[in-house]
């Protein structure tokens, strides 16, 4: 299950705008595929937050928690916001679920694993996954990708050797990318190792599946305290023509946030800022760049003026989707 879901949402900002995107990219496939008449199935969290958003914006109204945590699953019995919602009536693991659930209706289904430890479990249940799914459903991954997870050698100044043997290990020939380096567990790089994992472990759940194939829509890398990739496919007949179809009629080339080609991760990471600073920077968008902006307030938003740079250049990208949050008084 995934451990991230006691956090709230509100101090999960780069989370929340990926949930946003996740929620966008659904609606541009509504083009394609009705996504009202779906099953949505995820890891609900004590507090069901996703669940809430597809109902209220997609108008999805079957729908599946999977929690194995007890007492999570009492809290969500407690906090069940809607009624379309299915916790069932025990605890139950994410692997055991894939393995017993028939997968018969359209399904949109969110795997939204932060546990580093259970890598390889995670994959083998991407594996199995993959196997049951049929065209048109939809799935999306989440996975820690902090490197730093994989441990260090203390008597050793750089990590990466270390960890590098350590992803080897987790991953064995059945997930590791053949070509994967001792640079590619450094943080910048290791979003984009475990995108080419869950690739490969896609492959392998494909194995004598000729009906069907996988098509990625969006990949991104986020950090709220631990640092997240995302991967995000719909699954497609395995014919050319029905793939021609599908990017025609979802028209999701003209979304800018489209990956149709296993890119590297999209980068999330926008600045904290008070309610005024945003008023005042988004008055200027679309037309200021970051140079403007920064000149207008006289200083920049951040620790050094590089990463604050970075950061609002980030914020530009995203600030549509940014949710707002703010204190409200009784």
């Amino acid at each position: 299950m995934s451990t991230g879901g006691s956090i709230p949402y509100h101090l999960r900002q780069n989370k929340a705008i990926e949930r946003n995107l996740f929620i966008e990219s659904l609606r541009r496939l509504n083009n394609y595929t009705n996504i009202s008449e779906y099953v949505y199935i995820g890891f609900g969290g004590p507090f069901l937050e996703d669940f809430k958003q597809i109902h209220n914006l997609l108008k999805v109204t079957k729908m599946i928690s999977i929690e194995g945590d007890k007492n999570v699953h009492c809290r969500q019995q407690f906090n069940k916001p809607l009624s379309c919602i299915n916790l069932g009536d025990t605890p139950e693991m994410s692997g055991d679920f894939i393995n017993r659930y028939n997968f018969d209706d359209k399904t949109i289904i969110w795997l939204d694993y932060a546990t580093p430890s259970d890598l390889n479990a995670q994959l083998n249940e991407i594996v199995n996954l993959v196997t049951k799914l049929k065209p048109k459903d939809i799935f999306k991954i989440t996975l820690n990708a902090n490197p730093e997870a994989l441990g260090k050698n203390p008597s050793e100044r750089d990590p990466r050797a270390y960890r590098f043997q350590k992803i080897n290990d987790i991953l064995t020939q059945d997930f590791l990318p053949p070509n994967a380096v001792v640079e590619d567990v450094g943080f910048k790089k290791y979003p984009m190792l475990l995108v080419n994992a869950m690739r490969r472990a896609i492959g392998h759940g494909l194995k004598g599946r000729n009906d069907i194939r996988i098509h990625p829509l969006t990949s991104f890398v986020y950090k709220d305290g631990q640092q997240m990739v995302t991967l995000t496919a719909i699954v497609l007949e395995n014919t050319d023509t029905e793939e021609a179809k599908f990017i025609d009629n979802s028209r999701i080339k003209n979304w800018p946030f489209y990956d149709g080609k296993w890119s590297n991760p999209k980068n999330i990471n926008v600045p904290a800022m008070s309610l005024k600073e945003r008023i005042h920077i988004e008055s200027l968008l679309p037309e200021a760049s970051v140079e403007n902006i920064h000149e207008t307030l006289g200083f920049y938003i951040g620790s050094t003026p590089s990463g604050a740079n970075s950061d609002l250049s980030n914020f530009i990208e995203y600030y549509k989707v940014v949710p707002w949050y703010s204190k409200i008084l009784f």
